[in-house]
């Protein structure tokens, strides 16, 4: 999340994005600092990389770590405006960011989330149509256990 914060080019947000591009493994180019200053967030600016890489955890707990985490940047965004509001020029503007980012995030949540879900159906589709009812039944157990563990 941070790493997507720090696209905007907002200040607030630029140096808690160098510990998230250094565990991601992803390259420190110029759409993390703009030499333009506060330019907004542009999703198509986004790596696929690393979305694909943090879809795990943008999933954890139903969205619910997400939201978690967001509502702790739009708390340090609104501190970071302080009576600018969203006024750029005067330091302002990082709480709609946050929202944009936000906004982003959640739909790419639930696309993951359904794309998961067409894959485990399919794959439970196929099993019943090679093995019967009986190969379902044992994928059907082994997906319980394995849910269980985690």
């Amino acid at each position: 999340v941070s790493t997507l914060m720090a696209t905007t080019g907002a200040p607030g947000f630029q140096e808690d994005a160098e510990e998230d591009i250094a565990m991601l493994g992803v390259a420190r180019r110029s759409m993390y600092t703009s030499p333009t200053g506060f330019k907004g967030f542009d999703p198509s600016a986004i790596e696929p990389k690393i979305l694909s890489r943090s879809s795990q955890f943008l999933r954890a707990g139903r969205g619910r770590v997400l939201a978690t985490v967001l509502d702790d940047f739009e708390i340090r965004a609104i501190g970071y405006d302080g009576p600018a509001g969203d006024d750029k020029t005067k330091g302002g503007g990082h709480y709609r960011e946050v929202a944009k980012v936000r906004t982003f995030l959640e739909g790419f949540r639930k696309a993951e989330v359904r794309r998961i879900a067409r894959e485990t159906v399919t794959m439970l589709l196929d099993k019943l149509v090679s093995e019967g009812i009986e190969g379902l039944d044992v994928a059907l157990a082994t997906m319980t256990r394995s849910s269980d563990d985690t």
